[in-house]
């Protein structure tokens, strides 16, 4: 699928360069890895006897689409730097690992996660979700899933950080400056606000802990900061990597 979005310059957005025109190896092994996750997300391991049997199966399908979602925005967005810049240097096949490996260890989290919210849905009796999980250990499961999705994000931001290092071999312009430096900016701060939101779960009372979810809401509003003419993305440029001269 990647070839064929490359090949159509799918997402490609006017006075941006795309440098990645080839399908390389490591985004080659990021797809298989998503695939994986992907599978690991939908397999099912008893076939419905009943037609109860797969109804009750059928509304676990809401969880695995908003879990499916999660791992479709980080796959898009993982394609869209690959293609902004073709890096694939030794940084950022690290950065790109880290990435995979919290795709996969934390995929069960998110699949638990999003059977959960399912069954408060169909299931709004108290006893149901106790035979799920018990009350007093969700400050666990969500600080398992903030930690998931801060560092997601935080690595995509760190990849970004590293393309910009590398801004005068790229050749990027202000508008790409400006762009990559928001996703930078947007990773590091979610690393701080989901580490916060952890901070919270284990602070406030029990039944306080929904408000843990809040903090998330600053991000949006800088992201909406960034877009503004009088945000001064020069400031936050990180120190740039000299071109090699030529003797």
């Amino acid at each position: 699928m990647r070839n064929i979005l490359v090949k159509n310059e799918f997402a490609h957005k006017k006075g941006t360069q795309w440098r990645g025109h080839e399908v390389q190896r490591i985004e080659a092994f990021t797809d298989a890895v998503f695939a994986f996750a992907v599978t690991l997300l939908a397999v099912s391991l008893e076939v419905p006897k009943s037609f109860d049997e797969l109804l009750e199966t059928m509304k676990g399908f809401l969880g695995f689409a908003f879990t499916f979602a999660i791992l479709f925005v980080f796959w898009y967005r993982q394609y869209i730097f690959f293609r902004k810049y073709g890096i694939d240097d030794k940084t950022i096949i690290a950065y790109n690992g880290v990435l995979l490996c919290a795709v996969l260890f934390f995929i069960y989290p998110f699949k638990f996660m999003s059977y959960l919210i399912v069954s408060m849905v169909f299931y709004r009796s108290d006893e149901r979700l106790h035979e799920i999980i018990n009350v007093d250990r969700m400050p666990e499961l969500l600080s398992l899933y903030y930690f998931g999705i801060g560092l997601m994000n935080g690595t995509l931001g760190l990849m970004y950080r590293h393309a910009l290092r590398y801004r005068q071999h790229l050749l990027l312009n202000e508008e790409e400056e400006k762009e990559a430096v928001e996703q930078y900016i947007s990773g590091m701060l979610s690393i701080v606000l989901f580490g916060f939101m952890i901070l919270l779960l284990f602070i406030l009372p029990g039944y306080l802990t929904s408000f843990s979810i809040f903090p998330i809401f600053l991000l949006p509003i800088s992201t909406r900061l960034m877009k503004r003419k009088s945000f001064n993305a020069a400031k936050y440029l990180p120190p740039a990597v000299p071109p090699v001269q030529e003797a």
